[in-house]
């Protein structure tokens, strides 16, 4: 994978393609989190309703399953030569993206 286009828009498909510009520019976080606001809310409102109902041992046990499954597909990407900036952004996305089963 050619590192210039790692971190573009022609290469990390979110899957809420409204928040993209409309030409290849540099992906950022900010871009990456907007399109992902329902799924980043299951996850936050998850660890904090178990936080509140079983302790801090369950919330954390959700915490530590997301950050695993991010590592996979981070790892992932990374063996495909993706940039480290790419195979990051590309796992939270991808983690978050199928959060949903892609809806």
């Amino acid at each position: 994978m050619k590192s210039e286009y790692c971190g573009t828009r022609n290469h990390i498909e979110l899957w809420n393609n409204r928040v993209l510009p409309e030409r290849p520019v540099q992906i950022s976080i900010i871009l990456v989190l907007r399109g992902s606001l329902l799924p980043m809310a299951l996850w936050l409102g998850l660890v904090t309703v178990l936080y509140f109902v079983a302790g801090w041992q369950s919330s954390s046990v959700v915490v530590g399953a997301f950050l695993a499954l991010w590592l996979v597909g981070f790892t992932f990407r990374m063996r495909k030569k993706h940039s480290f900036r790419c195979s990051a952004y590309g796992a939270l996305g991808g983690l978050l993206d199928k959060t949903l089963f892609g809806v």
